[in-house]
């Protein structure tokens, strides 16, 4: 796009639209510039602020100010550097003589002599030393202290800086004549790796190297004139000749093995060994190949080329047994024909059948014997669990022997009830209710009855239909027996006991319960 001349509306001329004229200038007062792509001017002043064009490099700046190597190249302002003469200046300007003392300041020397004259306020005889003084505390003085009032006494201690009035301000500038002190300092490199285009770090330069421009940075590389080792093809440009193009005058050259490969792997290689592919690269292995890799393998044994293949037991040179015999081993290799088996073991065996009765095909360990199955054998164990179960541990003169159930609340609050069953019985009488500490028990014959009766209180009887089997309130750790014993049983044939538990230790607690039964019912 070409360049434009801005139309103006011309306030000298009755208000007519011109093109601004060069070297005239656009008055935009009160308004700005927004979205300008390029500004193109000679000088341009901001706020009364000229600024020129600046390419952000710094040395690309004019007028730059001369870097100050030490304190002598700064020259001084109205801020004044802090040395021995002025602080000494200072201190004897600020310094009174009172009544009774002398001040004798020696510029040359740098020395302030304080004496007393001897005649004080009160009359003659007074101290001839500071540190005589009432008003004075001197503690070890050091050569260039002065006395400084701590607000009860004069004490000898030095100047602080931060106690000198008119210290110079470098909040904008630096006066005080210090590089240190100035503000937007350029980084001044000490040593080549300061530099962005050069790196010495990754990779230390060593005696007789030379920079060399690798990856776009200066880097430490070998000189090819001091016969340094990393020289490669490319510093051979110039020194083309048949000498240096025959191969046999090459010294140094590479010696390649199949280990070197980026596809092979070999590890410990033998004699005879070949390369085999893994399907992920080659490894070495024996020269004889597994049969399971050998393809288009016989399925005969004729195919393998065997002629005298054994077709019959007797090609083995053993002779034919008796009818219906078996055929075993000794474990030495020798083979026999027998019709018994001994010393056998049958594993995953589908069925065991004889010539008459019923096939088996498992021996079970259910301890109900609920499959009631013809071709199913009980174990030992399963059978006895059965017997135990069903007549309550042990029979004794053809009755049943007694037994206890037991059961535990978990850990409540005291008077706190919980819900808590026990497995034992269709029927049963009961013979007893032991708690391990203070507890109201109460027996049911389904869990409705316990639900029913959850909102009867201590000592008031059930009603004769609700259910309630039993109870008791025992005051600890407590057995109450029945005399007779009470008959009990479950609602709904089976073997749960409900009952419900409140805990009466007087603090939280888990509260066993343990009932003495004797089965009445199978």
């Amino acid at each position: 796009m070409a360049d434009r001349i801005p139309l103006i509306v011309d306030v000298d001329d009755g208000n007519k639209l011109k093109e601004l004229p060069i070297g005239d200038n656009l008055n935009l007062t009160g308004s700005g510039i927004i979205g300008a792509g390029n500004i193109q001017a000679t000088s341009l002043t901001v706020a009364g602020v000229p600024y020129n064009p600046f390419s952000g490099a710094y040395a690309d700046l004019t007028g730059t100010p001369t870097i100050p190597e030490n304190t002598d190249d700064i020259v001084e302002g109205t801020k004044k550097y802090l040395t021995d003469e002025r602080l000494q200046d200072g201190v004897a300007g600020f310094l009174v003589a009172g009544v009774g003392i002398i001040l004798n300041y020696n510029d040359a020397a740098g020395t302030l002599t304080i004496e007393a004259t001897g005649v004080g306020s009160g009359g003659g005889g007074g101290s001839t030393t500071l540190a005589g003084l009432t008003d004075t505390t001197l503690t070890a003085p050091a050569v260039d202290q002065i006395l400084k009032y701590n607000g009860s006494a004069w004490v000898n201690n030095s100047i602080a800086y931060s106690e000198i009035t008119g210290r110079p301000n470098f909040a904008t500038i630096a006066t005080t004549g210090s590089y240190n002190d100035l503000s937007n300092k350029p980084i001044i490199p000490i040593d080549l790796d300061d530099l962005t285009d050069v790196d010495t770090t990754t990779t230390p330069p060593t005696n007789g190297q030379v920079l060399k421009w690798l990856e776009n940075k200066w880097a430490p590389a070998d000189d090819i004139t001091q016969g340094g080792s990393g020289l490669n093809a490319d510093t051979l440009d110039g020194f083309d000749s048949s000498y240096f193009l025959d191969w046999t005058n090459t010294t140094n050259k590479p010696v390649y093995q199949v280990s070197d490969l980026d596809d092979t792997s070999i590890s410990n290689p033998a004699g005879d060994q070949i390369l085999k592919w893994t399907g992920l690269t080659w490894i070495n292995a024996t020269n004889e190949p597994d049969f399971s890799n050998v393809q288009n393998t016989p399925t005969t044994l004729a195919g393998y080329g065997i002629t005298d293949s054994p077709t019959v037991l007797t090609d083995l040179g053993i002779s034919d047994g008796s009818a219906n015999g078996i055929f075993k081993t000794d474990g030495a290799g020798n083979f026999t024909f027998a019709t018994s088996l001994s010393n056998l073991t049958l594993t995953s065996v589908a069925s065991i059948g004889f010539a008459s009765g019923a096939t088996v095909n498992e021996f079970s360990t259910d301890t109900t014997l609920a499959g009631n199955s013809n071709t199913v054998v009980p174990t030992e164990a399963a059978v006895k669990a059965y017997v135990d179960s069903n007549i309550g541990g042990g029979v004794v003169d053809g009755l049943a022997s007694r037994g206890t159930v037991e059961t535990a609340t978990a850990s409540i609050a005291n008077n706190v009830d919980a819900n808590v069953t026990f497995t034992g019985h269709k029927a049963y009488a009961l013979m007893s209710i032991q708690t391990s500490a203070a507890a109201w028990v109460r027996l049911y014959i389904s869990s409705l009855a316990r639900t029913a009766d959850s909102t009867r209180g201590e000592g008031v009887d059930p009603s004769p239909d609700a259910g309630v089997i039993a109870e008791v309130l025992t005051s600890g750790a407590q057995t109450i027996n029945f005399g007779p014993a009470v008959l009990g049983w479950n609602l709904a044939n089976d073997t749960t006991i409900y009952a419900a538990v409140k805990n009466k230790s007087g603090g939280t607690a888990t509260i066993s319960t343990t009932l003495t039964l004797l089965k009445m019912e199978a």
